[in-house]
């Protein structure tokens, strides 16, 4: 999708381990992972993802780990919403671990 190379570099990126990815236009963050990916292929990319569709083209770059960004509010709201009605915060938490996010 992406041709040529970074003509600057960002600064440290040779001796970095991690490139955390949160661009909110998607189109952006895609050819942001696929210039990173193929220009630093050392980095582990953690990417957020804004939509199921995101994720699935974040998936086919085959990055380190995405989340949607959805995911953990949806978690807490679990959370709170058993606690209101009553369920005591372990058995909340341990309900909730039963989703684990995807690595």
């Amino acid at each position: 999708m992406l041709g040529g190379s970074i003509c600057c570099a960002p600064r440290g990126a040779e001796n970095a381990e991690i490139f955390v990815l949160a661009i909110d236009d998607v189109d952006a963050s895609l050819r942001t992972a696929e210039l990173v990916h193929t220009q630093f292929p050392h980095l582990k990319i953690i990417a957020r993802a804004r939509s199921r569709q995101h994720a699935f083209a974040l998936m086919a770059l085959n990055l380190h780990y995405i989340m949607r960004e959805t995911f953990l509010s949806s978690l807490d709201m679990a959370t709170a919403t058993l606690e209101t009605l009553g369920e005591d915060a372990a058995f909340a938490a341990r309900s909730v671990e039963t989703f684990p996010p995807a690595r």
